[in-house]
């Protein structure tokens, strides 16, 4: 006898056919706060009000910063690089043909890390934003030929770092990010960490870890992500600076389980994004960052448990209880999300009647299969 429940999950799995079918719905591109891909002027390059030559990053579009700098540079530059240093060369940029490498700038020697920032220009809608959503691309580097379990950064001949991880990013406030300077406090930062063991901190990696910033829990915190040196990550913080806490998303989903607290509670706005490498880190390579307001989108019609998306699951809910709310809404939102309801197309109702005519029939064969069955 079949239950209820896989009749459910069959009629879900026909509504998964039905919009692999269909046409995705494509997110609109942001257009207001900072927004870039490290491309060169031109119409492919969405950052203001110019766009990257390569070479280093200092003075580039606001960004400043101290020590050492990260440098733009082409696809073709940047693998010459990872294959000078034995590491993988493939997809070196994210998206384009340039992005910026976070990594030593001289092969001999390197005397100090980095921290980087850019200073988001006027007139700024995210210094009066009370939410703010920072979205960037990050392919962690891992050390390769020639790495010294001396220890010395000296000597090595490569730009790529011999220590593996502690390189984060973030959204700070006015100056130079620090904890506890005036005005320039940091809100939220992500980073990619490293286990290690024994006296050797080049090759005795035990766990590559995915952290983000709670000033509740001692600063920095596990995801439970791991990385892997050599793939791009998705990463995104939704700042809410009323509250002073936070939500992590790695590869669209959600990393904390209850909102984060700011890593310095008293950061007021988001008025930098800054990026820190620790001396002789191995680095990183950054892309297609943007720092926009976030709005909260509005309930969506046909959601009736309230998940973010219009799908097979809400109709089963209505099944059960036709006063949960309109089917018609649940016809006309068939498919949508929260994030895509407000720049997408709404669905052809020939899609969500057909849909839900297939699941209908779906659940009507599979009731029939039961009662023969019983009998």
């Amino acid at each position: 006898m079949l239950s209820h429940h896989r009749i459910g999950m069959a009629a879900a799995a026909t509504i998964a056919v039905v919009l692999a079918a269909g046409t995705v719905a494509q997110a609109q591109t942001p257009t207001q706060g900072f927004i870039t891909s490290f491309e060169p002027a031109g119409p492919t390059e969405v950052t203001y009000p110019t766009g990257y030559t390569t070479g280093s990053l200092l003075f580039q579009d606001q960004w400043s910063g101290s020590g050492n700098f990260p440098r733009v540079q082409t696809a073709a530059e940047i693998a010459a690089e990872l294959t000078a240093a034995g590491l993988n060369a493939d997809n070196p940029v994210h998206s384009g043909d340039q992005a910026l490498v976070v990594s030593k700038v001289d092969t001999n020697t390197e005397t100090t890390g980095y921290f980087v920032r850019n200073t988001f220009t006027t007139p700024n809608i995210l210094e009066t934003a009370t939410k703010v959503t920072v979205d960037f691309w990050a392919r962690p580097l891992s050390s390769g030929l020639g790495a010294d379990p001396a220890g010395t950064p000296a000597g090595n001949n490569k730009t790529i770092g011999e220590r593996q991880g502690n390189v984060f990013f973030g959204v700070a406030g006015d100056n130079d990010g620090s904890n506890g300077a005036t005005g320039g406090q940091r809100a939220a930062a992500i980073r990619f960490g490293v286990d290690t063991t024994g006296s050797d901190p080049y090759t005795n990696v035990t766990q590559r870890h995915i952290d983000f910033a709670d000033n509740s829990a001692g600063v920095w915190v596990k995801s439970g992500v791991l990385w892997e040196p050599g793939q791009w990550y998705n990463l995104r913080m939704d700042l809410d600076f009323t509250a002073k806490t936070y939500d992590v998303f790695i590869n669209g989903s959600k990393a904390n389980t209850s909102p984060i607290t700011f890593y310095h509670p008293a950061a007021t706005s988001a008025q930098r994004f800054f990026v820190s490498r620790g001396t002789n880190q191995a680095g990183v390579i950054l892309d297609d960052i943007s720092v926009t307001p976030w709005v909260e989108p509005p309930p969506l019609a046909g959601d009736f448990d309230d998940n973010g998306v219009v799908d097979g699951a809400d109709f089963i809910l209505w099944q059960q209880d036709t006063n949960i709310g309109s089917l018609d809404d649940w016809k006309a939102n068939y498919g949508m999300s929260s994030a895509t309801a407000a720049v997408a197309a709404v669905p052809e109702p020939a899609a969500a009647t057909l849909a839900l005519g297939m699941m209908l029939l779906t659940a009507g064969g599979l009731r029939s299969r039961r009662h023969s069955a019983v009998r």
